[in-house]
């Protein structure tokens, strides 16, 4: 029996496309490196920011919106890795675990210091064997003891820490320094090597006083102040107040 040509030609072309759908099935798809659009979510309203116009069409490169390709140089950080969407204790408790490695540590931690270098003869000859001028007056410490007999590394709403009793005291003669906040730390301390630096971190706010800006913005100050900016400069797209809608959906 002669097998139909119409016959032979629809199970070609249905074995064609079977083949096809089998192999577009097995095969994995390829790593889309630029997104053609973002859905950014967001209490006032989601925004669709159409992330391969700006990286294709305006011309700008990865390093315009994205920061220094930390902690990967091979691709570029999204916002939320290290902008939170809310600076709280869960994002102090787990982000570490949004970086690669440890390098990635000094873009926020970004100095600690030695001990002090303090020199106790040299400030005894400065003020004339006047103990009190450091140490407590007589009806705390009859005799001058070290700092560390009664301060320890770690304070508590009874005693303060050594070094919160060591700064409080010694503000009281070197206030010009205590007034260059951290850049006046050197004055005492040694920086160390922060690319090599294995140990704790000061926490934050021991300089921040602030959260938000002054510490590390949230993901939608980041959005705003990045996108933003550009905006103004250009004079195009929202940038104003009163703009709002132009980017997030009601």
């Amino acid at each position: 029996m002669k097998f139909p040509k119409r016959l032979f030609a629809i199970s070609t072309v249905t074995l064609a496309l079977f083949l096809l759908a089998v192999i577009g099935y097995l095969v994995p798809e390829a790593k889309q490196d630029v997104p053609t659009r973002v859905l950014l979510n967001n209490k006032g309203g989601n925004v669709i920011f159409t992330h391969a116009k700006h990286a294709e069409d305006y011309g700008l490169v990865c390093d315009d919106c994205h920061h220094d390709n930390m902690p990967n140089p091979q691709r570029s950080i999204a916002c939320g890795e290290c902008h939170p969407a809310s600076f709280d204790a869960k994002f102090i408790k787990n982000h570490v675990n949004m970086f690669g490695n440890s390098s990635s540590c000094i873009t926020c931690h970004h100095v600690e210091y030695t001990g002090s270098t303090f020199h106790h003869d040299e400030h005894l000859q400065n003020t004339g064997d006047d103990c009190q001028l450091c140490h407590h007056s007589t009806d705390i410490e009859p005799e001058p003891m070290a700092c560390s007999t009664c301060h320890e590394k770690v304070g508590n709403e009874n005693m303060p820490s050594i070094a919160e009793a060591a700064h409080t005291r010694c503000a009281e003669c070197h206030s010009e320094m205590f007034d260059l906040h951290l850049q006046g730390c050197g004055n005492c301390h040694e920086p160390i090597n922060m690319k090599h630096y294995t140990g704790e971190y000061t926490q934050c706010s021991a300089c921040h006083e602030k959260r938000g800006k002054d510490l590390i913005m949230t993901r939608m100050d980041a959005y705003h102040d990045q996108c933003m900016k550009c905006h103004r400069e250009l004079k195009k797209g929202p940038y104003g107040e009163d703009d709002c809608f132009l980017c997030h959906i009601r």
